[in-house]
């Protein structure tokens, strides 16, 4: 039995099917259930049950996934520290993250960081949704900075240990830590029925999409918040469809019985943000948008209920945390 087979096997109950296990390994699916097989024939044992469509965890599967995230876990705690000694006075962090540094005010956080420890070389990429995960999953980067939903799309509770698959498996798979509030909010034009009150006040109407100066959260957004089922017959330009932001929309039009027909198209936020000024459509956004770009002709009005939309750091569960990843977390997170 190697270290190798035993992530082979955490990858299969991880991921929804064989095809997608051997996807993220980056190996074709007909290894990866060879050595699965040599792994059952070593332990004497049949750790997946193959009778039915969807493969699922045997009784002493469940028990043997259990151990096995165990041991890697172990293995990459030793790896990390033996790194420790190889090059104690230089150490790296390779952090992904999500467009979204500015607005959540990290920018200034991350140098604080690296000014109280000039030890630790911290690289960060900025890029789309659909490349963070995979970044994360190849090991590329240590940790990403991310929406919850990415992580736990539709409240997904990961595998369930009962010897089924879930939907993603996340859960177990990633650990996160909570970096931030947000929440939906309904962007309006200025003379739509619901707009409550304008978002800018006057001394920050100059040009049409600038960054906010100096505004406060209470200076930006109407005082009582609108059911989103009181938008159902209006036309919404939402976020690009590989957001999480999207899908957390679709999911909640859904809930309030708004077709999707109603989504005319799909953009970036400024381009968002213009088109509704102009009367095209309304849309949802993150509250946090309205802290770097304004529009003297739009208005953002909180949903009733609310809609959470949290920032957070993931870590892979099975990858050990190392000194510097450890002193990231505490000053970002404790």
């Amino acid at each position: 039995m190697t270290f190798e087979q035993l992530e082979y096997f955490i990858a299969v109950v991880e991921q929804d099917t064989l095809f997608d296990a051997a996807e993220s390994l980056h190996i074709s699916q007909s290894a990866l259930s060879k050595q699965i097989i040599k792994l059952e024939k070593e332990l004497g044992i049949q750790l997946l049950d193959r009778s039915r469509r969807s493969a699922s965890l045997t009784e002493a599967g469940t028990l043997f996934y259990q151990e096995a995230l165990d041991l890697y876990q172990r293995y990459h705690q030793t790896l990390s520290k033996m790194h420790s000694y190889q090059d104690d006075l230089h150490r790296e962090l390779h952090i992904g993250t999500l467009p979204i540094l500015t607005q959540y005010h990290l920018t200034s956080r991350f140098k604080r960081f690296t000014e109280q420890h000039p030890d630790i070389h911290i690289e960060i990429d900025e890029v789309e949704e659909k490349d963070l995960l995979n970044g994360l999953e190849q090991d590329k980067y240590d940790l990403i900075i991310a929406r919850e939903h990415m992580i736990h799309p539709g409240g997904s509770e990961g595998f369930s240990g009962s010897g089924k698959f879930s939907d993603s498996g996340r859960v177990q798979k990633y650990k996160t830590y909570l970096l931030a509030e947000d929440e939906l909010v309904a962007v309006l034009p200025t003379n739509h029925p619901l707009a409550c009150q304008p978002l800018l006040t006057e001394h920050t109407k100059t040009s049409n999409l600038a960054p906010a100066d100096g505004l406060s959260p209470s200076d930006n957004f109407a005082p009582s918040g609108i059911p989103l089922k009181a938008l159902t017959n209006e036309r919404f330009i939402l976020m690009n469809r590989y957001t999480s932001i999207y899908q957390l929309c679709m999911e909640e039009f859904k809930k309030a019985g708004i077709p999707a027909s109603s989504v005319s198209r799909t953009a970036r936020v400024e381009s968002i943000i213009s088109a509704v000024a102009i009367g095209e459509g309304i849309s949802l956004l993150a509250k946090s948008n309205f802290d770097v770009f304004h529009h003297e002709n739009v208005v953002a009005i909180p949903l009733n209920p609310p809609v959470q939309l949290p920032v957070i750091l993931v870590r892979k569960k099975r990858k050990g945390l190392d000194p510097s990843m450890k002193e990231f977390l505490q000053f970002f997170v404790e």
